[in-house]
């Protein structure tokens, strides 16, 4: 019971966290090229749909919709584990950017072992996601590479400046 009524909770919330947490960022203090974002466990999108609320707020009046859509394309990533969830996060994304059609790039993979997590995290300006809120299951040595180059990329981004 207790577990159903957290769940709720986490899901109502979702967004109303994602939004404060996105528009405290200085997104307007990137380059326009730059504000690449990856949602690593995107789940049904929060973070994503609030960056891209955002970056709308940041673009030029002058870019007409398909050059939105296709910059907010280029711009957001994610990486979901569940099948379903990532199909949620892909119609919230495309409803959030309605009428510009499909295209976004939700990967279904475990983040801990994709060849894609490097790139993205890579590549990204900023990481968007909520903490675990169970135990990350261990699934030996990849899964340490895994952390391990999370914790690099952080490091890298930070040290770069």
């Amino acid at each position: 019971m207790l577990r159903d009524v957290l769940a709720t909770c986490k899901a109502v919330y979702a967004e109303h966290l994602a939004e404060y947490i996105v528009q405290q960022l200085p997104f307007d203090e990137l380059p326009q090229d730059e504000r690449r974002v990856f949602a690593p466990f995107t789940g049904h999108a929060p973070f994503l749909i609030a960056a891209l609320g955002r970056l709308r707020t940041v673009l030029p009046s002058t870019m007409d919709a398909d050059q939105r859509h296709d910059y907010f394309v280029r711009m957001l990533r994610g990486m979901e584990l569940d099948a379903f969830a990532r199909e949620v996060a892909r119609y919230s994304l495309i409803l959030a950017d309605y009428p510009n059609p499909d295209g976004w790039d939700i990967r279904q993979a475990d983040v801990f072992s994709s060849p894609y997590t490097d790139t993205y995290l890579q590549q990204a300006k900023i990481v968007l996601c909520n903490p675990p809120f169970s135990d990350v299951p261990t699934r030996g040595t990849q899964t340490r590479l895994r952390a391990g180059a999370a914790k690099r990329a952080v490091k890298a981004w930070c040290t770069h400046e």
